[in-house]
């Protein structure tokens, strides 16, 4: 399967208690998904946090994607650097958490 998404970053935009996250390459803004807050949504004050984690998505996709095409770990010869793919990884786990 080849699914398509809209490339990143995305970034949060906050509208009133609810928060929208959307890509923008400049010229070109489209919206990706809505957190709402308040009845509409059962865990109350959970917005930003899971605006983070969808806003996070492309790079969180890019992470994995880094480690899993390793070709060290492809060949099982573990000689991979193993800073570089934490660095990766962190970093997009960094962004989903907000730090």
């Amino acid at each position: 399967m080849n699914a398509k998404h809209t490339s990143g970053p995305w970034t949060i935009i906050r509208e009133s208690e609810d928060a929208i996250i959307r890509y923008s390459d400049g010229a070109l803004a489209s919206y990706i998904a809505r957190i709402y807050n308040g009845t509409l949504c059962p865990e109350h004050g959970t917005v930003d946090a899971n605006a983070r984690l969808i806003a996070a998505a492309p790079e969180l996709l890019a992470a994995l994607k880094t480690i899993a095409n390793s070709e060290e770990l492809k060949t099982g010869t573990f000689v991979c650097d193993f800073q570089t793919l934490q660095g990766v990884a962190r970093a997009a786990i960094a962004k989903a958490k907000g730090q």
